[in-house]
């Protein structure tokens, strides 16, 4: 933890204390500046304030990667930042995502009757199996625990699957461009992350490892994506002969659903038709791809919990194969509405065209010399090294 500067009482080096019943700084013209090579300390027995004017152009600034507030019942310092930065409000972020694309889902399955006005306007009785579905989902959610951690930090994990059978990790970094970004971000997330769950999951004694990766593991596009999942994978079937760890490992293709972000393909080309917007598309119209709902991966999650099923790798993707200017054009036909895209046909794509599937020979060559050590005299040199060391 950070550095605590010692009470007047205690320090032992040379000091300037100023006492007054009160003390003023007043700097008109500029600022008032305090540095320190290890801390500033303020300490009161009171109330401790800041303030400025109400000035649009006045703010209040702190400027630090880690903002730690508060004590712990212990007294020492907290070991978590109080304020999260981006990471917080990415967790928001997908938080409101989740809950607006449920009020999406409500609203769009659920219509409404009015008679005459004054009388009553409730659901359309058409629709009472919508509902029921609805409670049956709502009713399910009362024996879900939400527990908000970092799967790169080992006690979070062991916390989050504590008294679990089953762990399924979905975890990490997902989108292909991000993760060519940063690559090491990416690493850090989808590999060390992975071996973390593993870990707690071999002490935990969990049932079955259920691991999300990627068609784009036999493939020359994904970037490092594909390089985090490919790794990922070796992990998981090593933990398994080393540990018998059973798992299962999918390779999921395109899926798209309602409570999807705008990073998912499908409903950003779906909420910009709507929203009248233009979408580019990087790569040609051509592009084949098998899309598959979110539902019926949730379905076969499910099914894979079946022991005859255990340590084994599966392809999940859709049954049919549709090109994205058709899908384009499906989305345009349905919403009555007239697409805005294009597409970038020059632009670096590190996705598939048609199949994620490329053969690479992967052969290596032996090289060697005419002149070599010979194995005898290999011995007796580092046997003269150890004896030298004595």
């Amino acid at each position: 933890m950070s550095y605590k500067p010692d009470a007047p009482g205690i320090y032992q080096g040379k000091q300037v204390i100023i006492n007054s019943d009160r003390l003023l700084f007043n700097a008109k013209n500029d600022s008032i500046l305090l540095f320190s090579d290890k801390a500033i300390g303020f300490s009161t027995n009171g109330s401790f304030h800041f303030d400025t004017t109400n000035l649009d152009e006045n703010k209040f600034v702190v400027n630090s990667p880690n903002i730690y507030l508060g004590l712990n019942d212990d007294g020492n310092f907290p070991t978590e930042p109080a304020v999260l930065g981006d990471k917080m409000e990415i967790l928001i972020e997908d938080i409101l995502e989740m809950v607006d694309g449920l009020i999406d889902d409500l609203i769009y399955k659920v219509t409404y009757v009015t008679g005459v006005p004054g009388t009553f306007t409730g659901p359309n009785p058409s629709n009472e199996g919508v509902l029921a579905n609805r409670r049956r989902e709502i009713e399910g959610l009362k024996n879900q625990i939400m527990f908000i951690g970092n799967i790169n930090k080992f006690d979070h994990v062991q916390k989050s699957i504590k008294g679990a059978d089953y762990v399924f990790n979905f975890a990490g970094v997902s989108n292909i461009e991000n993760s060519n970004k940063n690559p090491i971000d990416t690493i850090n997330q989808n590999l060390l992350g992975n071996l973390n769950i593993l870990e707690a999951s071999k002490i935990n004694k969990i049932k079955k490892y259920i691991f999300a990766s990627t068609i784009y593991v036999y493939s020359n596009a994904g970037g490092f994506y594909k390089c985090s999942k490919q790794a990922s994978e070796i992990f998981v079937k090593q933990y398994q002969r080393e540990y018998g760890l059973n798992y299962n490992i999918l390779r999921f293709g395109t899926v798209y659903g309602t409570r999807a972000n705008e990073k998912n393909a499908v409903y950003k080309y779906i909420k910009n038709n709507l929203d009248n917007k233009k979408t580019v598309i990087n790569g040609e119209p051509s592009l084949l791809r098998e899309y598959i709902h979110v539902k019926d991966v949730a379905n076969i999650c499910e099914k894979i919990f079946d022991k005859k099923f255990n340590n084994q790798t599966f392809i999940v993707t859709g049954n049919n194969q549709t090109r994205i200017s058709d899908l384009i054009e499906m989305i345009s036909e349905i919403s009555g509405k007239k697409n805005k895209v294009t597409f970038n046909k020059k632009a670096k794509n590190l996705h598939y065209q048609i199949t994620p599937y490329s053969f690479e020979e992967n052969v290596s060559k032996k090289i060697v010399s005419n002149i070599y050590t010979d194995l005898g005299q290999g011995i007796l040199e580092i046997m003269q090294s150890l004896k030298s060391k004595k």
